[in-house]
């Protein structure tokens, strides 16, 4: 693991925490601080917009190195990327938007024997 076991259950308790944030604007008191004026407002809006972005920062950073310890065997790793040229459709324009592609001629084979 990168981080000590200690920090998995601080991040835990932490995202906790910082997801109930939007309650404190259905408190009486933080209504009213905000209500005061349109800086308190601003400021409180930055404040609760803040705590949600480290919040997320913390769990991507958990997520990340979940999915780096648990793919170690690289089970899920992806070598080759189709190239664009399949998702063109044969009878219109392709996904894209771009003009039609010519569709390939589908004549069958014959085997003799």
């Amino acid at each position: 693991c990168l981080f000590p076991g200690g920090a998995y259950i601080a991040v835990a308790a932490l995202d906790v925490c910082l997801r109930s944030t939007w309650l404190l604007t259905y408190l009486p008191d933080c209504r009213a601080f905000v209500k005061a004026s349109s800086l308190n407002s601003e400021c409180f809006s930055f404040a609760i917009g803040t705590l949600e972005l480290v919040r997320r920062a913390l769990w991507a950073t958990i997520r990340l190195e979940h999915e780096h310890l648990s793919n170690a065997g690289r089970f899920r790793s992806v070598c080759w990327v189709p190239p664009l040229e399949h998702r063109r459709r044969p009878d219109g324009p392709d996904l894209e938007g771009a003009p039609k592609a010519k569709a390939p001629s589908r004549t069958r084979m014959r085997l003799h024997g």
